[in-house]
């Protein structure tokens, strides 16, 4: 890992502070020196100027040591969280441990989604990620921001939004809280807390799946449930063993199959591609077969003056503009709607509506066929429902 570098106060050389001391004497012997010759050696003459009280001398303030910005104008300790965000979902709490401080705490084992605080780099921490591993748990991070709280070490604060494969996601239940993390003086995360967390789906989630299970299967439900808590299940035996973690997503997928709420249908999200731009991110992290479902519209306008003004289908009947294409999308009409999944996946086109199951995992980007976009103009909008 890199070591994040901090800006500091600059200090003078010591040499050169004994320089000064030593100009210093030397003036002050001068001035002794003329004086004394200046009196003709009539010492009744001589009058003592006043002595004069030092000023009492001050305290600086603190200096406040700010995190310099990265080349691409992105704070080092947000790059920090981004990237153990990226071991977090890897499921890799040796990764993960890198980036926080010694003795410092962080997840542990997930218990009915909440996240319980233990030592980074711990047994504990090792035994929840492997819980996650096995219910495959998504994080996602938006809207990051450094704090100024006018002292020593930032803070840093995003919108931090979670999935997984079966206990919520088989629900269709995601859920949001803000995450903030504070850093030393290394650049080292030391503190995690959560706050405003958006839980009232997961319960209402919850109030209907343990009665369920309770009615249906009752045997299960005491094995499986905290006796007097029917929506809260006992995290130790879920995850005691693959067969009871088998056991337990074959009772939620049974729970949804017949349920007339669940699973809940994912919300849209609406992203604007702008035609200047090469490629957009939509903020939305894809796992592998999550289904999604883009649909486009807008116009913009290329460069060229004989090219008229064209949706996110391309331009039709033009195949000479395919000279501009983005490699590996020469075929497809100029200047449409693409895709990609992460930086560097692979290109694939979209156009005005596009179904399709992610193969690989990472962010969704949506981009313009066309390597030259500076002189376009317009812009596509592109409404995204992903199913988990």
């Amino acid at each position: 890992m890199n070591t994040i570098q901090r800006a500091t106060e600059s200090h003078e050389p010591r040499g050169g502070q004994a320089r000064r001391r030593g100009l210093l004497v030397l003036a002050l012997s001068f001035v002794l020196v003329a004086a004394a010759c200046s009196s003709n050696g009539d010492s009744s003459d001589t009058t003592l100027a006043p002595t004069t009280t030092a000023a009492p001398t001050t305290t600086a303030a603190p200096t406040t040591i700010v995190a310099p910005e990265s080349a691409d104008g992105v704070s080092p300790h947000i790059a920090t969280v981004e990237a153990m965000y990226d071991a977090l979902n890897a499921h890799d709490a040796a990764a993960y441990a890198v980036y926080w401080a010694e003795d410092a705490v962080g997840w542990g084992p997930w218990s009915g989604g909440i996240n319980d605080q233990v030592p980074v780099g711990g047994p504990e921490m090792d035994q929840g990620f492997e819980e996650r591993r096995a219910w495959g748990a998504h994080f996602a991070l938006s809207d990051c921001e450094l704090v100024d709280k006018e002292v020593r070490y930032e803070e840093v604060r995003c919108l931090e939004t979670w999935d997984d494969r079966v206990y919520h996601g088989m629900a269709g239940l995601t859920l949001g809280r803000e995450a903030v993390y504070t850093f030393d003086e290394q650049g080292m995360i030391t503190t995690m807390i959560h706050v405003n967390p958006n839980f009232d789906e997961v319960m209402d989630w919850q109030e209907e799946f343990g009665p369920w299970m309770q009615a249906t299967y009752p045997e299960i439900a005491e094995t499986y449930l905290v006796p007097g808590f029917d929506r809260a299940f006992k995290r130790e035996v879920v995850f005691a063993s693959p067969e009871s973690i088998a056991e337990f997503t074959g009772l939620i997928e049974e729970f949804v199959a017949q349920s007339d709420t669940y699973p809940l249908a994912p919300a849209p999200v609406s992203v604007v591609v702008p035609a200047t731009e090469q490629w957009t991110d939509t903020g939305i992290d894809l796992s592998i077969d999550d289904t999604v479902l883009i649909e486009a519209d807008g116009e913009i306008t290329p460069k060229a003056a004989d090219v008229p003004p064209h949706g996110p289908d391309g331009v039709p009947d033009r195949p000479s503009a395919r000279v501009y294409n983005v490699e590996g999308l020469e075929e497809e009409n100029h200047n449409s709607l693409i895709g990609r999944i992460g930086g560097a996946g692979a290109p694939f086109q979209v156009g005005s509506q596009l179904q399709f199951t992610a193969d690989t995992e990472g962010r969704l980007f949506l981009g313009i066929n066309d390597i030259d976009v500076e002189n376009n103009a317009g812009e596509f909008t592109a409404t995204l429902t992903v199913n988990p």
